[in-house]
């Protein structure tokens, strides 16, 4: 056990975790600390100081957090799930203007290179990347409004600003609709 160990002087400190059931019948996290202040001429642990310290509430906190820790995972994965099986893309943008989360759709809808949103390029670096192959893009600052695509394909583009600043903004094909309309 750790405590053997130390008491052997085969390592530096003592501190061990245990629970310990009460006389009231509950169950108390308790943390040891312990010190050797003497020991023989074989080293052997004559007299020691130590702790006993409740730290229950420490571990309940501990808990709570491993599971919030483990939803956050759990949510985090159903999201990447979501945002990989919709039709629309998706780009999420912080409040300095560089792309943050998005989706493999995005890039089919606007023919982007997945590992250039991948580098979490600022929203002028992914206008300046489109502009200069001559994908000519109108006035982006509406929060809704159609593009046509150098594919001919029709994209309805709405934006969402968030509190914390930043965006949401959500691509859509909407070729066979408009057509259809026409």
């Amino acid at each position: 056990s750790a405590a053997n160990v130390y008491m052997e002087g085969r390592a530096p400190q003592y501190a061990v975790d245990f629970r310990m059931h009460c006389k009231d019948g509950s169950w108390k996290w308790i943390l040891t600390r312990g010190t050797v202040v003497q020991r023989d001429a074989q080293g052997r642990a004559l007299r020691m100081v130590g702790t006993h310290t409740d730290i229950s509430e420490r571990k309940r906190a501990e808990e709570a957090l491993r599971a919030v820790n483990s939803q956050l995972v759990e949510n985090a994965q159903l999201l990447q799930t979501t945002l990989t099986s919709i039709s629309q893309g998706i780009v999420l943008v912080d409040a300095d203007d560089r792309v943050r989360m998005f989706n493999p759709r995005v890039c089919e809808l606007l023919d982007l290179p997945l590992s250039l949103l991948a580098s979490l390029p600022s929203m002028q670096e992914l206008a300046r990347y489109q502009l200069a192959r001559g994908d000519v893009r109108p006035d982006t600052q509406s929060a809704q409004y159609l593009r046509v695509t150098p594919q001919g394909r029709t994209l309805e583009i709405r934006s969402q600003r968030l509190p914390a600043g930043g965006m949401v903004r959500i691509y859509a094909d909407v070729t066979d609709y408009v057509q259809a309309e026409a």
